[in-house]
C-alpha cells in the first residue's frame, strides 16, 4: 500500500471516530443535563410536600348585615381583618400569621373560604391522588425515565414533555330505560277497553283527560328501541329503532379511506439475523401487496375472531411489553408465552358490546363526527405486525379528518377512578407510561393515522380523550419490536432445532432432507 493510500485511510478513520466520539457525548450531556433537571423537579416536589402553603383570603361582610348588628357592645367588633396565612410544618401544626396594621372586620367561622392556587403543592398532590396516581397494578413505576426519553420527536432524551392529548368530552354515559316496564299490546287495549266502560256514563266535560284524547283499542303500534309502543307515543321519537345512520351524523363526509394509509410511511427493518429455512418461508408467506392489506381490512370488519386466530404469528398489543422487555432468553419465552396465550374473555362480553354500541351513538352524537368499522391491518412494509382498531372516525375540524377509535369499558363507576388516567395541568390526560397509551401509538403506526380517540365507558358517565401520534415513541417501539420478532418470536414458531439458511446450497440439502 502507498504512503498516500495509508495516509487517505488514517485521515478517514481518524474522522469517523471522531464524529462517533462527538455523537456519544451528546447523548451523554443531554441525557445527563435531563437526569439533572428531573433531579430538581422532584426535589421542589419533595419540598412542596413536605413545607405546602395554604393561603387564606379576606372574607368580605355585606354591608347589610354590619348595619343590623351596630351594637359596639357585640364580641364581633372586636376581631381584627388579618390576612391569615397557614403554614403547615414538618410535625404538621398549624401556625396563623398575622397582620395586624388591618382594619376591623367580624369574621363568621360558617363562611370561611380556602383559595389554593394553580401552582399549590396541596391540590396537585390532592389530585394526583384521586385519580390513583400513586399506585397502578398495571403500571411500571420504575419504568417512566425510560419511557419518558422516547417524549421527543427525534427519539432523544429531552427535558420533561408531555405527549399531545386534549379531552374532547366528560359526559354522563347514556342508559337506555328498561324495557320490562313497557306494557305488551294486548295488556294495552284491556286497559282501553276497561278506561272506556268506566267512565262511558259521566258528561265529557268531567272526564279525565286521558279518556278524551281519542285512544282506540285498535290503535296500531309501532317499534322503538324499548319494543312496542303506540304510534305518535312521545317514546317513538326519543328511542327510535337504531340504524346504520346513528353512526353517521354528518351526511357530507368523504368515503371512508383504505387502510393502511399510505401518506406515512413506516421505518425499515434493520439488517435481520440469519434465518433458518422454515423462518424464511414463514416470512415470505406473512408478506403481501397494497391491494391485499386493503381486502384483508374490508374483508375482517366486525370480525374479531379473525384478529384472535392471528396473534400466534403477528405482533398485535404488546408493545410496550416488548419494549420495556429486559435482556435474558427466559424473559423473552415468558413474554411469549403470554402473547401467545392472549387476554382472558370476559363473561360478559355479550352486555360489554351492547354497552359499547350504545357509548358510539352517544359518541358521534356529543362530538359530532361519524364512526365507520374497521378491520385487520397489516402494513405491508412490516407484515410481522397488525392492529385491529375499533373503528374509523371522522372529524371534519382536525386538519387530517380520519383517525381512529380505541374503546374501553370499565366496570368502575366512574372514569375518576381509572388507575392510567391522570391529572395534568387541570385536565385529565392518559398516562404516557401505561400500555394503553402504547398501543394506541402502535395502531397508528401499523395504520398511518396521526389521531385516535380513546373512549372510557364506565358505570355513570363516559370520557373521550384524543391522543395524537407521537413519532418519537413509534421510532422507539418500532426498532424494539423488530429485534424482538426476529430473534425471539419468529424462532418460536418452529422449536425444533434450527437448520441454517445461508444460499442455494443449503436450501437443496434441507428439500432433500
Amino acid at each position: 500500500m502507498s504512503t498516500e493510500a495509508l495516509e487517505h485511510f488514517r485521515t478517514l478513520l481518524t474522522e469517523s471516530f471522531t464524529i462517533v466520539a462527538v455523537d456519544v457525548f451528546n447523548q451523554v450531556q443531554t441525557l445527563v443535563r435531563s437526569y439533572e433537571d428531573e433531579n430538581k423537579r422532584l426535589r421542589s416536589l419533595l419540598n412542596s410536600v413536605l413545607q405546602p402553603e395554604v393561603r387564606l383570603p379576606r372574607i368580605a361582610v355585606p354591608q347589610s348585615q354590619t348595619r343590623e348588628n351596630p351594637s359596639p357592645s357585640t364580641p364581633c367588633d372586636q376581631v381584627k381583618e388579618e390576612h391569615m396565612e397557614v403554614v403547615i410544618g414538618d410535625d404538621f401544626t398549624v401556625e396563623v400569621k398575622d397582620e395586624p396594621d388591618q382594619p376591623l372586620i367580624c369574621v363568621t367561622p360558617s363562611v370561611a373560604e380556602v383559595d389554593c392556587s394553580a401552582s399549590s403543592s396541596v391540590t396537585a398532590s390532592a389530585a394526583a391522588s384521586a385519580h390513583g396516581d400513586s399506585e397502578g397494578s398495571e403500571d411500571d413505576e420504575g419504568e417512566d425515565e425510560e419511557m419518558d426519553q422516547w417524549n421527543t420527536e427525534d427519539g432523544e432524551p429531552s427535558v420533561k414533555t408531555t405527549p399531545l392529548q386534549k379531552t374532547m368530552l366528560e359526559s354522563p354515559r347514556f342508559k337506555k330505560p328498561d324495557s320490562n316496564f313497557l306494557p305488551t299490546p294486548d295488556e294495552y287495549r284491556d286497559f282501553i277497553s276497561r278506561l272506556t266502560d268506566a267512565y262511558q256514563d259521566m258528561p265529557e266535560e268531567q272526564r279525565p283527560l286521558i279518556t278524551r284524547l281519542g285512544l282506540d283499542k285498535n290503535i296500531e303500534f309501532v317499534d322503538c328501541a324499548l319494543g312496542k309502543v303506540p304510534k305518535g307515543c312521545p317514546l317513538s321519537y326519543q328511542y327510535p329503532v337504531p340504524s346504520e345512520h346513528d353512526f353517521t351524523p354528518l351526511d357530507d363526509a368523504p368515503p371512508q379511506p383504505r387502510l393502511p394509509l399510505q401518506s406515512q410511511k413506516i421505518d425499515p427493518v434493520f439488517a435481520a439475523p440469519p434465518m433458518t429455512a422454515n423462518e424464511q418461508a414463514k416470512l415470505n408467506s406473512m408478506k403481501l401487496t397494497w391491494e391485499a392489506a386493503y381486502d384483508l381490512e374490508q374483508a375482517t370488519r366486525q370480525k374479531k375472531e379473525i384478529g384472535d386466530g392471528l396473534k400466534d404469528v403477528r405482533l398485535m398489543n404488546c408493545f410496550r411489553d416488548i419494549f420495556s422487555l429486559k435482556e435474558g432468553r427466559n424473559n423473552a419465552e415468558l413474554l411469549i408465552a403470554k402473547i401467545k396465550r392472549g387476554k382472558r374473555r370476559a363473561k360478559l362480553a355479550t352486555i360489554e358490546q351492547e354497552l359499547k354500541t350504545e357509548a358510539l351513538r352517544e359518541y358521534c352524537r356529543l362530538i359530532c363526527v361519524n364512526w365507520y368499522p374497521c378491520g385487520l391491518v397489516v402494513h405491508p412494509g412490516a407484515p410481522w405486525l397488525a392492529a385491529f382498531p375499533d373503528g374509523l372516525v371522522y372529524d371534519p375540524n382536525e386538519s387530517i379528518t380520519f383517525g381512529l377509535l380505541h374503546v374501553k369499558c370499565e366496570s368502575l363507576r366512574s372514569f375518576i377512578e381509572c388507575k392510567y388516567l391522570q391529572c395534568t395541568r387541570g385536565a385529565l390526560e392518559l398516562k404516557s407510561n401505561h400500555p394503553v397509551y402504547w398501543h394506541i401509538q402502535g395502531e397508528m403506526m401499523v395504520t398511518g393515522t396521526v389521531w385516535c380517540d380513546l373512549l372510557v365507558i364506565c358505570g355513570d358517565d363516559m370520557l373521550v380523550q384524543r391522543i395524537y401520534r407521537n413519532d418519537a415513541v413509534i421510532k422507539g417501539v418500532k426498532s424494539k419490536v423488530d429485534g424482538f420478532f426476529f430473534y425471539h418470536f419468529l424462532p418460536s414458531l418452529f422449536p425444533n432445532p434450527p437448520v441454517q439458511f445461508d444460499g442455494q446450497d443449503n436450501q437443496e440439502e434441507v428439500n432433500q432432507n
